[in-house]
């Protein structure tokens, strides 16, 4: 289990606040295109920084903090070992499958899946390479 103290909370609260700011008034960030009703983008956000911080925590890394939506477009969301990862989070279901979207660019080499039980408390599942997840029998 990963947990996110206080001050970890903070940062991703204000990144949350500082990069939905930028971004949606920005040409770089497009609306999600599997928009969901019941979710605040906010809280779509939030969740994914959050997952990234957890993530960067359970490696004993520094947790990037870039606000420029031009130096986050088509970037990963980490860099480890010379290896560009995208982390991914999921919360309320347990069966969870990783999977990417076919119409996003694919920056990353290795992608993370991580499951947020509350707040402040995560869970690292696994991860699969870019290669392994692309293959055709991979591919629903």
């Amino acid at each position: 289990m990963i947990i996110l103290n206080e001050q970890d909370l903070k940062i991703v609260e204000l990144l949350c606040q500082e990069r939905w700011r930028i971004n949606r008034g920005s040409k770089h960030v497009k609306n999600f295109r599997n928009f969901q009703p019941h979710k605040d983008f906010k809280d779509v956000e939030r969740l994914g920084l959050a997952g990234e911080m957890a993530f960067a925590k359970h490696l004993g890394i520094w947790f990037p903090t870039s606000q420029d939506p031009s130096v986050r477009v088509n970037e990963p969301d980490l860099y480890f070992g010379g290896r560009e990862i995208d982390i991914k989070t999921s919360e309320g279901k347990k069966n969870l499958n990783l999977s990417i979207k076919e119409w996003e660019d694919h920056p990353s080499d290795i992608y993370v899946l991580m499951y947020r039980y509350s707040e402040s408390e995560f869970d690292y599942l696994g991860y699969s390479s870019l290669d392994f997840l692309v293959r055709p029998e991979n591919i629903r």
